[in-house]
């Protein structure tokens, strides 16, 4: 056998199943990044659940990798749960920004 594989078939990484908990964060992250235009308290409770759920994760994956898998799951939920208050601050910027075009370029 070459090393770092075990007659199993597995290997030293492990990566068991994925938790269910990453899954929950990535749907809430994704949810959330789509309520960002329209109901932002929605939003910003999806995303701090998100961020929430998708911590516990990535901490369960790295104390027993083989127990609890999908870490790279947890992350992108962590990831889409911070870009949906970020996209709605730009907007909310943006939107600012062009309410003081008219007064700029009379």
């Amino acid at each position: 056998m070459p090393p770092g594989i075990e007659p199993d078939g597995g290997d030293d990484g492990g990566g068991g199943p994925t938790d269910p908990l990453a899954w929950v964060s990535l749907a809430l992250g994704a949810i959330g990044l789509a309520t960002a235009f329209c109901c932002w308290p929605l939003m910003f409770a999806l995303a701090l659940g998100g961020i929430i759920t998708g911590s516990i994760a990535l901490v369960q994956s790295r104390s027993d990798p083989r127990r609890h898998g999908g870490r790279g799951v947890a992350i992108i939920g962590i990831v889409l749960s911070i870009l949906a208050p970020l996209s709605y601050v730009l907007l909310v910027v943006l939107f600012g920004v062009l309410s003081f075009l008219p007064a700029l370029f009379p």
